[in-house]
């Protein structure tokens, strides 16, 4: 190459940012997947609380450290990344998880060299709630039945509330008047011998409410001859 035509040369590789000077060695590989092994796909019944998460170790090629990212969310693909840059294979989730919920999580490993690969995205599904508690939170009554006709509350009455403590204690919360003000306000000890029957406790004196219906957002409750529909406050 004649002294000109090589200056040109190079002058243009430099522009274009091209290596002109030969082969500077291989180029970075990726990390091999990781695979996943707990909770296996599909699993059902998962824990809400300090699930853990666990992994093969990931090798790669050129014998770089390898990272996890951790994926996890009830969208598929999950987007939400949870944790970054571990050097571990196994990752514990903060709940808690929604009850009865499909999870996807998958993981991605890489080199630290701008190499990555993703893993399969697995699934598992969260156990359901059982009714001690489905009924924590606090409820508010949105309608009342007497032989299946509804019954009149005022918007003052709408505000008046049962709160459930997982510790066994209901507040009950009554709002009357005009301005609307609180006219009482009682705690009470509870217990749920099963999933049908409310028992409240004042001192000696002890009720049994009939429990119509108990879902994450409702509460149906039979309070002498009149029906109370609640809605739980969504926080």
């Amino acid at each position: 190459m004649k002294p000109l035509e090589s200056k040109l040369y190079m002058l243009i590789c430099g522009m274009l940012l091209c290596s002109c000077g030969g082969d500077d060695g291989p180029s970075n590989q990726i990390p091999e997947k990781a695979v996943l092994t707990n909770p296996a796909h599909q699993t059902q019944g998962a824990d809400i609380e300090n699930l853990g998460l666990q992994w093969q170790q990931a090798t790669d090629p050129d014998g770089d450290p390898v990272l996890y990212d951790v994926f996890l969310g009830s969208t598929n693909p999950p987007m939400e990344n949870v944790t970054s840059d571990l050097n571990t294979t196994n990752f514990s989730v903060e709940g808690p998880l929604e009850f009865n919920t499909i999870y996807y999580w998958n993981i991605s490993a890489k080199d630290g060299n701008g190499g990555s690969s993703q893993s399969e995205i697995f699934s598992f599904t969260t156990r359901e709630a059982n009714p001690e508690e489905l009924i924590v939170g606090k409820w508010f009554i949105n309608e009342a039945l007497i032989n299946g006709v509804p019954q009149t509350i005022t918007e003052c009455g709408k505000t008046s509330y049962f709160e459930f403590e997982a510790n066994g204690t209901l507040t009950v919360v009554q709002y009357e008047g005009d301005p609307c003000t609180i006219s009482s306000s009682t705690i009470l000890d509870y217990s749920m011998p099963d999933g049908t029957t409310l028992l409240l406790t004042n001192g000696s004196i002890t009720e049994t409410v009939p429990i119509v219906s108990l879902t994450e957002t409702t509460l149906g409750l039979i309070l002498e001859t009149v029906q109370y529909n609640f809605a739980k406050e969504v926080e």
